[in-house]
């Protein structure tokens, strides 16, 4: 007969951390199609976007230059990263217009989405959207997109990217 093996010691107080809030998080409203002109989404949301373009405009790179397949109008929430995802959405939709009317003919004519990059350095994150925030996003037809990142924050760049090309990671609710 084999004996058990006596319970584990006490733990030393040098546990791993392996749960918490998101490390950080990165929140940008996008409004894209592919007959969007950026001073049209700018005159109407009343505010200048963070970057723009339209389809078949051509991005230049050091390597070779890619033509875009879709307009888009990105606006960046402007918070730090570590703000909660809330807070971020928040301080976005504060300085645009607040015409549900302008919102709703948005919504009909082009995609309009809050991708929410977020980025986690533990094993499991947690994050909580309020109600109140949905409520906002809700009443203005906005979905909510997110591309999720495990270990080492990954580069804004291909955050960007992912926004315009599937991804297992992704989940866009709305």
């Amino acid at each position: 007969m084999s004996q058990k093996p006596p319970p584990p010691s006490e733990p030393s107080g040098d546990l791993e951390q392996v749960s918490g809030p998101v490390s950080r998080v990165k929140v940008e409203l996008l409004v894209a199609g592919d007959q969007l002109v950026p001073d049209d989404v700018t005159r109407v949301l009343r505010h200048a976007p963070t970057r723009s373009w339209r389809k078949g405009d051509v991005r230049p790179d050091s390597r070779y230059h890619m033509v875009r397949r879709s307009g888009a109008w990105y606006m960046d929430s402007g918070l730090a990263g570590q703000a909660p995802i809330g807070e971020h959405i928040e301080s976005a939709l504060a300085v645009l217009t607040q015409d549900l009317t302008v919102w709703r003919d948005l919504t009909a004519k082009y995609r309009v989405v809050f991708w929410c990059g977020i980025f986690c350095s533990l094993f499991s994150e947690e994050m909580t959207l309020p109600p109140s925030v949905m409520g906002l996003m809700s009443e203005r037809g906005i979905a909510l997109g997110l591309d999720i990142y495990g270990g080492e924050a990954e580069s804004e760049f291909k955050f960007e990217v992912q926004h315009l090309r599937p991804s297992l990671s992704r989940f866009v609710l709305g």
